[in-house]
């Protein structure tokens, strides 16, 4: 499965993702060749550097309180968050805001996406009353439409699409009002890309993720840049399958395995997916048995997942069928313990697939028939259970195919997070053919 990027660490926290801390500002202005070619007025850059200075010498002591306010906050509803805040001077700080982007951000990573809405709220109430205080009022725009974007990404991870792209709107409202920064920009284009691409509007995020590679590489920004590259694999990758492999290629080649290993995990992972996806599985096989020291490195739930996942689609493409299938076993067993919903639902696809091809049609439809009620337990949308209902009768009429479950696949994929998501035409078309005639 190709995947979007991890969060990245900062100074902000172990988790602070892509927003670029004020205090970083000064280390990655433009140079003149960069700012000829975003068009940026000298007025703008004096702009970023007096606002960085000025917060330079209150923003360290901000952070060392900062988790301790974080978990104070935490502990209590928003209707008593907005009071604190309001009435408490210590709770209006741009560390705190940081602080509880940041633990967003990892909530998200762990797969906590209830939690990082509730905390990227929290950033928001904070963020939004920081003009307040003795901040530059267009840094703390930025601090603002920063807290609105991650929001808007906290929203999109939790499945709630039109949240997202309320939040993320106005992110972009407020950023007009800010320093201008071309960081915060095409952050801000990355979080708009990942909303469109779980919409299904897959040209709409290539544009946008276009749009901030530009600015990325007009910066010589190549750790921003790369993990932009990464995101534009899962469009490109759902445009046409092995679309996003050279992309990956790129987003590795500008990355150190040592200083960014998470980042340049993802793009290895998603160049295997990628080889896989586009009928390549000796090159796919050749590049995970190099890859493995940076699975084993990482450590993380995530990596061990999917590196098993990886593992059980590369024996299925080789035809191990067998090996696959037992692989698959434990896998999905592994990912409904984690409560990890879409990979569980695809998991069992794939198994499903593999036992169609071992001729094991009865196996196949008992696990359909399981799974079936496991997506009514999850609250499934109505559309996503029509689909597995189609290919559970199929299974179980012995009519199915590995096309069949591809096209199921494909669709989960698409509309997990967006329940108004269409049917492919083929999949609409048999979906038709099964339903009883009136």
């Amino acid at each position: 499965m190709i995947y979007d990027t991890p969060s990245q660490p900062s100074p902000g926290g172990p988790y602070l993702g892509e927003d670029q801390s004020a205090l970083d500002l000064l280390d990655t202005l433009p140079d003149p060749e960069a700012d000829r070619h975003l068009h940026l007025p000298e007025d703008r850059i004096l702009s970023i550097v007096a606002t960085a200075e000025a917060l330079r010498t209150i923003h360290d002591e901000e952070r060392l309180a900062a988790p301790m306010l974080a978990c104070q906050l935490e502990r209590h509803p928003e209707t008593r968050v907005r009071l604190l805040v309001d009435n408490r001077e210590h709770f209006r700080t741009w560390g705190l805001a940081e602080e509880l982007i940041s633990r967003s951000l990892k909530a998200i990573f762990d797969n906590q996406p209830c939690r990082a809405v509730r905390l990227s709220r929290l950033a928001v109430v904070v963020a939004d009353r920081i003009d307040c205080l003795p901040y530059p009022t267009s840094l703390a725009s930025d601090l603002r439409a920063r807290a609105w974007s991650n929001l808007g990404n906290s929203y999109r991870c939790a499945g709630q699409l039109r949240s997202a792209g309320a939040a993320l709107e106005r992110a972009d409202e407020i950023l007009l009002e800010g320093t201008g920064d071309p960081l915060e920009e095409a952050s801000l284009l990355c979080h708009r890309a990942s909303l469109e691409t779980d919409c299904g509007h897959y040209m709409v995020a290539i544009d946008l993720l276009d749009q901030a590679c530009t600015i990325y590489r007009a910066l010589d920004e190549p750790t921003h840049l790369a993990r932009a590259l990464v995101k534009l694999v899962i469009p490109l990758e759902f445009n046409a399958p092995g679309g996003g492999l050279e992309t990956a290629r790129t987003a590795e080649r500008l990355l150190d395995p040592e200083r960014d290993g998470e980042l340049f995990l993802f793009a290895r992972h998603n160049q295997i997916g990628a080889l896989i996806n586009s009928g390549h599985p000796e090159q796919a096989s050749m590049l995970l048995e190099a890859s493995r020291k940076h699975y084993r490195r990482d450590g993380t739930p995530w990596a061990e997942i999917n590196l098993a996942w990886t593992e059980a689609r590369l024996a299925a493409a080789l035809n191990n069928l067998e090996e696959a299938e037992a692989s698959y076993e434990v896998l999905l067993q592994e990912v409904l313990e984690r409560d990890r919903r879409i990979e569980g639902a695809l998991v069992a696809l794939d198994l499903a697939g593999c036992r169609l091809a071992l001729g094991k049609l009865h196996s196949a439809a008992e696990l359909a028939a399981a799974m079936a009620q496991t997506l009514s337990d999850w609250g499934a949308h109505p559309k996503a259970r029509e689909a597995w209902a189609l290919l559970q009768h199929s299974l179980k009429m012995e009519k199915a195919s590995a096309d069949l479950i591809r096209e199921v696949a494909h669709y989960l994929r698409k509309s997990w997070r967006n329940p108004d998501a269409p049917f492919t035409d083929d999949l609409a078309r048999k979906l038709v053919r099964s339903r009883p005639s009136r």
